[in-house]
Formats: structure tokens, C-alpha cells, sequence
């Protein structure tokens, strides 16, 4: 019997740590089997400040989501991260041939894309090098240069890294789970993955993913990420900041801006009235 593949991702967020269980259906399409969804502990900005609570989180995570596909056995998972530890920076490499007309192999696409890593501090780690694009002979905008004869090749490449400590701890974190970790992806980029088509990156797009403590933001062009940052601001700030306001509890902050809240003040009616309960007593 063929065992089944599945594909897992974990988003550890500051305020929940969500999964999903997915596999590729018949005609290649991914089919959702199961989601998990809990609260989070223990996160700061996207940084792990307590380790056995966000290891607690991601294990009740991960067993909600595998419910949904009985004894199928989870192998390891993908996991995202942010957080204002990441950063990015778009370099560019060359593959010279000066004098000659050569073949640009895929192999050899590949040797550029890998010598395109950039001089790195021991504390940082590469997380993603995505090509941006190439210049062939001085033609620009090449998506693709493999199979095509050449003197000079040049690649611009976007690169993400982060803090090595804190994705070490990421990573440990799943692990505690009793599966491995595939790999990390920005959290950006995954969410660019679920929610971008193929004609918004090509016209130029800002993705803006805003979190609980962090805001994810990464800029499309010409079909690929040029520029990615995390803003140390999110939905917990407009909660804390509404809580200082109301002079109300932070618990009841949230729930007010869930139930009453609205990202546009042209849907909101002017009439419309909004009963704050008193606390303690409180006017």
C-alpha cells in the first residue's frame, strides 16, 4: 500500500499558532485535510520568550489539525517565521565569459544563483535567495537565461535573513512535537503564496500581513519579491492603545475591536452607536 504524503505548515504567531494538513489531490491540486488553531504564549514580537509555552501551543496546534486525518503520521512540517530580527538585501552576481559565446546550463544558472550568497555574520542565517532576474549580454528582464548561448550573465537576487538564535528556537520549538522541520519560510512570502495571483505580482504589489505584535510587509515586482521587512506593530497595539483610551481591560479592548471594529470608516454609519460596558464601577 502507498503511504500518503502530507504537507504541514506552522504559522507560531504572537497572538496563535495555527496548522495545516494538507496533500496534492489527482489533478495536482492541494486538498486542506485538517486546521489547528490556538491561542498563543510565550511570543514577543515574534521572538520565543518562553519556550515551554509556545512548544505547548505548537503540540495542541499540530494534534487539532492530524485529528482531522485519522492515523496518518505527520513527517515533518514547514514552519514560518517573522519577526524584527529578519531583514533582506538584493545583491548581484556575475557569470563571465569574456571572449567566448557559451551555453548557460541549468547547472550552471544554479552555481550563480548559490554564488549570489552574500558575506554573512556568523549571527545571521540565510532563509530565502530568491532571483529577482537576469541580465543576458545586457539584455534585462530575463526570466530565465538556461539554454541560451552567452558571453555574460548577471543575476539579481533577493535574499532574507534572520537572527540564527531566534530560528534555532523556532525550530526547536516544532521539534518538541515529535516532527521534523523541512524548512523555514518567511511569513510574507507564504501568505504573498496563498493570496497573490500571478497578475498582481507581475503589475507590482504590496502584501501587508498584519499579525498580532508584528506587521509582515514585502513588495512585489515584475512577478518577484524585491523588498521584505517586519514593522514591530500590529493588532495588539491598536488593542492596547483602545484599552489606555476606554480605560477598560485589555481583554475587553479585544473584544470590542473584534465585534465593532472596521478597517473602513466609510462602511461604518454615522448613527451607529457602540454601548461601552463600565468596569468596576467605572463611568
Amino acid at each position: 500500500m502507498v503511504r500518503e504524503i502530507y504537507y504541514t505548515g506552522v504559522d507560531i504567531g504572537s497572538s496563535k499558532v495555527c496548522s495545516i494538513v494538507a496533500r496534492v489531490g489527482s489533478e495536482g491540486e492541494l486538498k486542506i485535510l485538517g486546521t489547528g488553531l490556538t491561542p498563543a504564549q510565550g511570543m514577543q514580537k515574534g521572538r520565543i520568550e518562553n519556550i515551554n509555552e509556545v512548544q505547548a501551543a505548537v503540540k495542541t496546534s499540530l494534534e487539532e489539525a492530524q485529528r482531522y486525518i485519522g492515523r496518518g503520521v505527520i513527517s515533518g512540517v514547514y514552519t514560518g517565521v517573522s519577526g524584527v530580527h529578519i531583514s533582506c538585501l538584493n545583491t548581484k552576481e556575475i557569470l563571465d565569459n569574456p571572449g567566448e559565446m557559451d551555453d548557460v546550463t541549468p547547472n550552471r544558472v544554479e552555481k550563480l544563483i548559490e554564488s549570489s550568497f552574500p558575506a554573512m555574520d556568523p549571527s545571521r542565517e540565510v532563509l530565502h535567495i530568491i532571483p529577482i532576474g537576469y541580465d543576458v549580454d545586457g539584455l534585462s528582464g530575463v526570466r530565465n537565461p538556461a539554454g541560451l548561448h552567452a558571453k555574460k550573465v548577471e543575476v539579481e537576487a533577493h535574499v532574507v535573513t534572520g537572527d540564527a538564535v531566534t530560528l534555532k528556537n523556532n525550530v526547536r520549538a516544532v521539534r518538541a512535537a515529535k516532527v521534523s522541520v523541512h524548512s523555514l519560510v518567511l511569513q510574507s512570502l507564504a501568505s504573498a503564496e496563498a493570496t497573490l495571483t500571478g497578475d498582481e505580482r507581475e503589475m507590482g504589489t504590496v502584501l501587508v500581513d498584519i499579525g498580532g505584535g508584528t506587521t509582515d510587509l514585502t513588495i512585489y515586482r515584475q512577478g518577484n519579491p524585491w523588498y521584505s521587512t517586519v514593522i514591530p506593530v500590529g493588532g495588539d497595539q491598536l488593542t492596547r492603545d483602545l484599552s489606555v483610551a476606554m480605560r477598560t481591560p485589555w481583554y475587553m479592548a479585544e473584544e470590542m475591536k473584534v465585534k465593532w471594529g472596521n478597517a473602513l470608516p466609510e462602511l461604518v454609519r454615522a448613527d451607529e452607536e457602540v454601548v461601552v460596558p463600565s468596569y468596576q464601577g467605572q463611568p
